[in-house]
This record gives C-alpha cells, structure tokens and sequence, in this order.
C-alpha cells in the first residue's frame, strides 16, 4: 500500500468534526462575566450607545455586590469619588467585562455621592461622627496621637502607628501615646456596629497604657460620645455611634 493510500485510510477513520482546534488553551484564568444591559441596566457606552439586552442572575448578583461596595464605600466618607471608582473597578475587574465595568462604577459611583448628599440636608447640625472628629482633635492637640481610618488593619495599624508618632517627635511635639481606628473598623461602623479603637502608650508600661485609655474614653465622653470599655488593656475601647460623616461638596 502506498502512502497516499494510508493518508486516505487515516482519513477516513477521523470521526466527523467541523474542525480542529490546535490552539493552546490557558489553564485557570478567572471567569469574566459579560454584562449584557437590559432597559433597567442602562449605563451607557463611550460612544454615548445604549444597549437593550437582558441582564442574567448571575450578572444581576455581581451587580448588587458592587453596588453594595460602593454604596458603603461612600457612606464610609474617606474615600475621594476617583478613589472610590478605581478600587471598584481593580475589584470586580475578573468578573465584569471591562466594556461595561468603567461606566457602570462610574454610574453607581455618582448615584450614591448624589444620595448622600440628599441625606445630609436633613442631618442634625453635629453628628456622632462631628464628635468623634472632635475628640480625635483634642486627643491630638494634648500628645495622643488620634488616626482615623488608619491603616488596614489593627496589626498594621500598631506598626505604622510608630511611624506618626516618630514623626509627631520631629516637629518638637510632646507625645504620650496613641488612638486610631482602622479601615475593617470603619466599614463595621458605618454598617451600624460599635467602633473599636486600639490606644497604648509610648512607655512600655502597663498602666500607662490603661492611664491613655481612660484619657481617650474621658475625651470622646466629654464630646458626647458613647463609650463601652471595662478599663482592660486587653480590650478595645468601643463607641455606639449613629454614623453620619459629612462629605465636601467636591468629594
């Protein structure tokens, strides 16, 4: 038998197919979710066209998380509007076609600035979070240096803490210790649970860092403040706050 006969054997014991695909395929590489935009999820494109399609289940709890983000991100009241919008986006960059991710951030984004902004007309002249701005203040003003917002994590924050008050020094201020809050701490807050605050001393002493968290508790009342703390230097200090932090006009 020759060769173009056994090409033609081989042939013919192919199975049927429409053809071969010889590419490569990654392994691994994380699912993206192409939203197809319905008349209730209209946000647009660069080019100013809108698209029609029906929005999925699972599209549709994609979009409710990155809502909720962002809407919590906001009422947090740190965050500037560009740094809301590029954490959104590095986030659900694996989930949401980029196509469609950049406006939509941008739309909920802007929504949620616009709701707040609405809200706060109606708050009281000072809030919980006025006070607590206060309180950090005069702790500050006396040696205590008060962060807020203040690195990731507690851990971290205790860290870095050293780095303000290294820097406080500098400047020929007097400092006698520390209080802050960090960002895990913040989002629990504004989700309406009780704000904990790490404090300590410069000393390497016990009851100097008790003497500083019975100072930051007699400042946040005076201000008033709730706060929850039986004077153990193993537990946080704790403040039931309504929060409402005020948000510039430009931010």
């Amino acid at each position: 038998m020759n060769r173009f006969c056994l090409i033609a054997l081989w042939l013919l014991c192919l199975p049927a197919c429409d053809g071969f695909d010889l590419k490569p395929r990654a392994l691994g590489t994380p699912k993206k979710i192409t939203v197809n935009l319905g008349p209730t999820q209209d946000f647009g494109s660069a080019s100013g066209k809108k698209s029609q399609k029906k929005v999925t289940t699972d599209e549709k709890v994609v979009i409710e998380d990155l809502t909720s983000d962002i809407t919590a991100n906001v009422n947090a009241g740190f965050d500037s509007r560009e740094e809301i919008i590029e954490s959104a986006i590095e986030s659900y960059s694996n989930e949401l076609d980029a196509a469609v991710l950049k406006p939509l951030v941008q739309k909920t984004v802007d929504e949620a600035f616009d709701k707040l902004r609405k809200e706060q007309a109606t708050w009281p002249a000072v809030t919980d979070c006025d006070r607590l701005d206060q309180a950090f203040a005069a702790l500050d003003i006396v040696g205590v240096i008060a962060r807020q917002n203040f690195s990731d994590c507690g851990t971290c924050g205790v860290a870095e803490i050293e780095g303000e008050m290294a820097a406080a020094k500098k400047t020929g201020r007097k400092v006698r210790g520390y209080v802050f809050y960090h960002q895990q701490d913040t989002e629990a807050a504004a989700d309406g649970r009780v704000l904990y605050l790490n404090y300590g001393s410069v000393l390497d002493d016990k009851q100097t860092h008790v003497d500083i968290g019975h100072e930051v508790v007699k400042v946040l009342e005076s201000k008033g403040l709730k706060t929850e703390w039986n004077g153990d230097l193993a537990e946080r200090i704790g403040i039931k706050l309504d929060w409402k932090r005020r948000r510039a006009k430009d931010r």
